[in-house]
């Protein structure tokens, strides 16, 4: 048992190195590729917006698109590694950690490390209290990852605008059609880019890396009961109360209604 413990917080270990290390390739691909639009914007000339070839534009836009499809595939592929280290804890609460002995009561020291921290996350979410700052709320439901997908999708807006700019006062009729075609391609850009941004920020909301958490307790413990390796009582004595009483409100009146094993 000791074995296996110590080789879970190894492997839980190494899949957080693993997205600190992912986490900082990805911010400097993203500057890379910042730099690659800074370097296109400083060969311009310095003339009338609307005389500078639309293509100049669109290729601006379509480095900022990709940039923000490396920071949506960072995110999933973050989130699966995050889902792993916290299926791996949920493992260890169940299946290794028991409560400590409360003050009076006779007990041997326990491994609880995982389970306390779970405790106190739930009591720091408990009151926890939403700031009126808009500046403060916007960077606490914005990961850095978020804040470089919305500033992509900005520099993106500025860039169709230009485009529009440029068929507003073109008089070739073919570039007219090419020009509408490539502001069509940028329009498309921005609306998967804001879908991808949602889907950035989302990820970070307390609501819903609150529940990921505890599904995987959840999932866990329903697994722990239904194969038999342990009962309700059995879990109800080793689970910290804040767990246990988590999951019980989790499943709503579902487990009250079970027959006990």
């Amino acid at each position: 048992m000791n074995h296996e413990y110590h080789h879970l917080k190894k492997e839980i270990q190494l899949y957080r190195n693993i997205n600190l290390e992912h986490s900082k390739n990805t911010t400097n691909l993203i500057l890379i590729a910042w730099g690659a639009v800074l370097m296109i914007l400083a060969n311009i000339k310095p003339i009338a917006i609307h005389d500078i070839n639309v293509s100049i534009y669109f290729m601006i836009a379509t480095v900022l698109f990709i940039s923000n499809c490396i920071l949506y595939f960072a995110m999933k592929y973050r989130h699966a590694n995050t889902i792993h280290i916290w299926k791996a804890i949920a493992y260890i609460i169940v299946f290794h950690e028991k409560k400590p002995p409360k003050k009076g009561e006779n007990g041997e020291t326990n491994c609880c490390y995982e389970m306390i921290k779970h405790g106190l996350r739930i009591e720091e979410l408990n009151d926890h209290k939403e700031t009126n700052n808009v500046i403060m709320k916007f960077l606490e439901t914005n990961t850095e990852h978020a804040i470089y997908s919305l500033i992509s999708i900005i520099m993106m807006f500025v860039s169709a605008i230009i485009l529009l700019l440029n068929i507003i006062n073109e008089n070739n009729s073919i570039q007219y059609i090419v020009d509408i075609a490539l502001l069509t391609l940028c329009c498309l850009f921005i609306t998967t880019s804001c879908m991808m941004y949602r889907a950035i920020r989302k990820r970070r909301k307390t609501k819903y890396d609150i529940e990921d958490r505890y599904t995987a307790i959840i999932k866990t413990i329903e697994y722990a009961i239904e194969k038999k390796y342990c009962t309700r009582d059995e879990l109800k004595n080793r689970l910290s109360d804040e767990i246990y009483e988590k999951y019980l409100g989790y499943k709503n009146e579902r487990m009250k209604n079970e027959p006990r094993i």
